[in-house]
């Protein structure tokens, strides 16, 4: 997992991967006050961003997730948020396991998750074998969020050693 924040991206962007610079510069130049929720491709299915505008809701009522196939690279630019994340281990139980629909892996609970307050500009990146719990409130009350969910195809992070 990696966590940042939109006003470091320059400094970012010498470290992440060429495909992640890729989304969230694309996020940084969106107008988020006319962009309206839907999926965004940058190139196909391979690397695209959904937008969502939501509520958030107690952790409680929220299922720990992981994915095989994209990486996520999660970006709050108005209201807050907090995620819950933690590393994916032997001891998370498959609650349901929806790969070929939706590249999602639910599971039953944390085993050691730790939150994570996503507040406007900063952004988190999601691995394979990052476990999160998205949307959860960040206080008693609900916050309504606009997110965006960058997708981008493990195998296009993947570079061969020489």
């Amino acid at each position: 997992m990696i966590v940042g924040h939109m006003r470091y991206l320059e400094q970012d962007r010498q470290w992440l991967p060429a495909e992640v610079v890729k989304v969230l510069d694309w996020m940084a130049a969106a107008d988020w006050g006319r962009l309206e929720d839907g999926r965004y491709e940058l190139e196909g299915a391979e690397v695209y961003v959904g937008v969502q505008h939501y509520k958030t809701t107690p952790a409680a009522e929220k299922q720990p997730e992981s994915h095989q196939a994209y990486v996520d690279i999660q970006y709050v630019p108005l209201g807050r948020e907090v995620i819950g994340a933690e590393p994916l281990t032997d001891e998370h139980e498959e609650r349901s396991i929806e790969l070929e629909e939706r590249d999602l892996i639910f599971y039953h609970e944390g085993v050691q998750e730790s939150s994570l307050v996503l507040a406007p500009g900063m952004y988190a990146v999601f691995f394979p074998w990052d476990v999160h719990r998205p949307g959860c409130r960040a206080t008693e009350e609900a916050e309504t969020v606009c997110k965006a969910v960058g997708k981008v195809r493990v195998e296009r992070l993947v570079t061969e050693s020489e």
